[in-house]
Order: C-alpha cells, then structure tokens, then sequence
C-alpha cells in the first residue's frame, strides 16, 4: 500500500472524527472512530510506517481544519508552506 493512500485514509478517518467531535455528535460511532483512528496510527508507528512526530503533524493539522471548518475561517493560521509534506 502506497503512502499516499495511507495518508489519504488516515486523514479521512480524523475528519470524520473530528468533524463529529465539533458537531456534538459524541455517540458509539465517534467513539468506534476513534478507537480505529487510535489503532490505525499505533499500527503505522509500530512498523515504522511513520514516525509518531509525523503522526502528531498529521493529527494536528487535521484537527486544526476541524476547528477552522466550525469557526468558518478555513485557513487563516497556516499556509500550506508551513507544514512539513508526509509524501
């Protein structure tokens, strides 16, 4: 498997997940996510897929979209210049 596809999923797993975070919606779907998501990246750090630095840039700038989504002000603290590109 690609990493691109792997990057790919793993992103539409924490939009998801944080997406119904900001909705409210913390129901046994979230929680199933999460503990995908949970997983998901242990399994990628174990075998050195990637590092728990990259997984943590990962997570936090897919939170930060989710956040931006919510406050509707997409972008507007990062460019896509100022974080690293995983691929």
């Amino acid at each position: 498997m690609a990493k691109n596809h792997i990057v790919s999923r793993l992103q539409e797993v924490l939009r998801d997940l944080f997406d119904s975070h900001h909705r409210g919606t913390l129901t046994a779907p979230f929680y199933r996510a999460q503990g995908f998501a949970d997983g998901y990246m242990t399994a990628l750090s174990d075998l050195g897929v990637f590092s728990d630095r990259e997984l943590l840039e990962l997570v936090s700038r897919e939170r930060q979209r989710a956040g931006d989504k919510v406050d509707g002000v997409l972008g507007s603290n990062a460019t896509p210049d100022s974080v690293p590109d995983l691929i």
